[in-house]
């Protein structure tokens, strides 16, 4: 694998570097890959520090482990140069169990303005862990480092925490799903957890400390799941998701004001819900700019020869911005198969980026597709080709572990995050960065 790393490298720097080329300078010759014989590795979110330092967390599977097989929350830290940070964990590694017979799968992570890293997915229910800067367990949080979230509305025990974000007083909003009406009737909903900075639901935000968010509350069939969380200035909180409503699937956000009332300013009673079948795999991956728009990306008909990476525009009121593509919507055309996941960052320009994974009809491998958008919605000339970046993940395998999962921007670089092929056929640490141009930070100013 470490020979075809490299091959790929002399390529990507054979002509002149542009943007949406492989960067050389990043890991080993602009890639990081990791393969241990002994365990399965699946990372599901990256952030970046304030000095440069990429954070990674996800799932580590190791089989030969001395009591059995086990699950472990992993987080990865690496120095900006994408090599890995020895003065965290083990060797850029740390590893969380969460008891006997708990899966973890800890899908989103943020690094507080102090050093401590906050993790958040299903840790044995809806739940977060906090760590210290240096990777070890930060006890002072929740219940000796967890937090088990436990909604009077809901029932996180199955759900998950796909998305965090602080705001100015250091509190964490956490958004994902959970379940309501237990039994054969049993729907998911989006879920909103406030929790104060040392990890005490915070019982002043919504019902006990949780918002529920659904299509149309009073709608015993409608079912949501949110994958995005924003903050504003005035602590407002955005989310985005997936709905589905009466059968019909569309695009779900929502603005929740500082209290966790919904905001009856945007969209209707706080609550967009974008429905109609070109939308119907959008999984709402977000991002807020700093004049107001609400920013959503995701792929759109999947199961059709039209195939496209979408992103929709809101305005401060949740509809539509007519000054964004056609009427809020602009898409770039992605070919052969596609999954349906997806990740959305953008620059302090307002240029946006979405990731998603794609097998060309005429290759053998899925590939990561990286596509950046204009602030008007155009597909950016000045990237990739015509907007787009088809990135070959190396692979000395079938490459049906490749999935891309995760994008961050690292001074206005995008950091791809994913799997590919490992050893013996599982899935495999894989991260990668791009040229971009940097005049430009992730800071949104």
């Amino acid at each position: 694998m470490r020979t075809l790393v490299f091959m790929l490298a002399l390529c990507a720097t054979a002509a002149q570097a542009m943007d949406g080329d492989i960067d050389p300078s990043f890991g080993t010759a602009g890639y990081i890959v990791q393969a241990p014989a002994d365990a399965s590795l699946a990372p599901y979110g990256v952030t970046i520090q304030e000095d440069g330092k990429v954070l990674a967390t996800g799932t580590r599977w190791a089989w030969n482990d001395p009591e059995g097989w086990q699950d472990q929350a992993a987080v990865w830290r690496f120095l900006a140069d994408g090599t890995p940070d020895l003065s965290f964990g083990i060797g850029g590694l740390s590893l969380v169990s969460m008891g006997a017979g708990v899966m973890p799968t800890p899908t989103t992570i943020i690094a507080q303005a102090d050093g401590r890293i906050v993790i958040a997915g299903n840790l044995g229910g809806f739940g977060a862990v906090r760590l210290h800067a240096d990777g070890s367990l930060d006890t002072d949080f929740g219940n000796n480092g967890v937090v088990h979230v436990d909604c009077a509305n809901a029932d996180p025990g199955q759900g998950l925490a796909a998305a965090i974000a602080i705001d100015a007083q250091g509190r964490l909003l956490l958004a994902g799903s959970g379940d309501v009406d237990p039994g054969p009737a049993m729907r998911s909903v989006g879920i909103v957890v406030r929790l104060l900075p040392d990890g005490a639901v915070d019982a002043e935000f919504g019902v006990g400390g949780c918002v529920t968010v659904s299509p149309a509350d009073t709608n015993a069939t409608a079912t949501a799941g949110l994958r995005s969380v924003a903050i504003d200035a005035a602590d407002r909180v955005y989310v985005a998701g997936r709905g589905d409503l009466d059968g019909v699937q569309g695009l779900l956000a929502a603005r929740i004001d500082a209290t966790g009332s919904l905001d009856a300013g945007f969209g209707i009673g706080g609550i967009t819900f974008v429905a109609n079948t070109a939308t119907v795999d959008m999984r709402g991956s977000g991002a807020l700019l700093a004049n107001g728009r609400w920013m959503l990306g995701g792929v759109c008909n999947s199961q059709s020869p039209m195939v496209a990476a979408c992103v929709l525009a809101l305005d401060e009121h949740g509809v539509p911005d007519n000054g964004f593509g056609n009427q809020g919507w602009s898409s770039i055309a992605l070919a052969g198969s596609v999954l349906p996941l997806n990740s959305l960052a953008c620059q302090s320009d307002s240029k946006c980026m979405l990731l998603t994974t794609a097998r060309p009809d005429a290759g053998p491998y899925r590939q990561f597709v990286v596509t950046r958008f204009t602030a008007s919605g155009l597909p950016d000339p000045a990237f990739g080709v015509s907007g787009q970046a088809h990135i070959e993940v190396p692979t000395e395998r079938d490459g049906s572990h490749i999935i891309a999962r995760a994008l961050a921007l690292q001074s206005g670089r995008p950091i791809l995050l994913g799997t590919t092929d490992g050893v013996p056929s599982v899935n495999a640490f894989f991260a990668t960065r791009l040229q971009a141009d940097l005049i430009f930070s992730d800071t949104l100013d």
